[in-house]
């Protein structure tokens, strides 16, 4: 897949759903709002030609097309982000791993308000047998196939906030349909940590800190409660100041790909030196929900 190919088929609008940018305004085919790139304060910094392709921040008076966007945002270089680029056309499973760099301004706290409904879900969907969980950890998190409304058709997980206030579902595809998560409009998932407001309630001295929904369904599943996911491998500060906050002995178990290695690697940066860290690394490929029940004790046991 060479350059041209790549630029035609990926859109600054793929990118946006794919890293979980969202608040974008909206007028005809132009997007504006704040840079997630440099996290600057001007809510009409970035400015998005969806039609043409193409983004400009005024923080910094660049921009470019859909490979310099992945550039400066992943921080990598050309071909870096030519790899990226093809991984996500071709590869649903790879996520993106962007940690926000610590020497910027923070943006102001987006708060996500309480949702006003609750979904009426189906626990008893084969997809969720199929993912190895039992009927009591369905239950637990809330989890179920959604029959209608913008999940219609996918998985339905529900999303709380810090202080256990419903903010949003997240929408998991069970075929091959992208995306693979679907978030709904106007949701900052980066203000949240998934679990968070349930592992706040438990007294344990450690917490354990994966990528995704169903790293974390299963390693509650294995006897861990003590599990949060940040649904993805990125790090917002908002993130890690719920994370500190909690002042518990932490447990990196971040997937076996080369993204979940870079992100380990800076996420122990940002913590290492204000809590008591232990890494586990998983061989190549291989990402948390997919171990045994047994594999998963084993791992976590003890010593960590």
């Amino acid at each position: 897949m060479d350059v041209q190919e790549i630029k035609s088929r990926l859109s600054l609008q793929d990118l946006l759903d794919y890293y979980g940018i969202n608040g974008l305004r909206q007028k005809g085919n132009r997007l504006s709002g704040s840079c997630p790139i440099h996290n600057g304060d001007n809510p009409n910094a970035l400015h998005i030609s969806l039609d043409k392709n193409l983004w400009h921040c005024f923080t910094r008076n660049h921009g470019g097309d859909v490979l310099s966007f992945i550039m400066e945002y992943e921080q990598v270089n050309f071909q870096q982000a030519l790899d990226i680029a093809r991984k996500i056309l071709n590869d649903p499973d790879y996520k993106p791993c962007q940690i926000h760099r610590q020497n910027t301004q923070p943006k102001p706290t987006l708060i996500n308000p309480p949702l006003k409904f609750k979904l009426k879900l189906d626990p008893g969907h084969n997809y969720l047998k199929q993912r190895g969980l039992t009927r009591e950890t369905i239950e637990h998190f809330g989890i179920g196939f959604c029959e209608r409304g913008i999940l219609k058709g996918r998985i339905a997980i529900p999303i709380h906030d810090q202080d256990g206030n419903l903010v949003a579902y997240a929408g998991r595809s069970i075929t091959n349909e992208e995306p693979k998560y679907k978030f709904p409009k106007g949701f900052n998932k980066s203000q949240v940590i998934f679990n968070l407001h349930r592992v706040k309630a438990i007294e344990d001295e450690k917490v354990i800190i994966v990528e995704g929904f169903f790293d974390c369904f299963k390693i509650h599943q294995a006897g861990f409660p003590n599990v949060v996911a940040l649904m993805g491998c990125s790090i917002t500060e908002v993130q890690a100041n719920l994370i500190l906050q909690l002042n518990k002995k932490l447990i990196l178990l971040l997937d076996g790909d080369p993204a979940g290695r870079e992100g380990t690697k800076k996420l122990a940066q940002i913590f290492q030196a204000k809590l008591p860290l232990t890494i586990k690394y998983l061989s190549n490929g291989t990402q948390p929900d997919q171990l045994e029940e047994t594999e998963l004790k084993n791992l976590l046991k003890e010593r960590s």
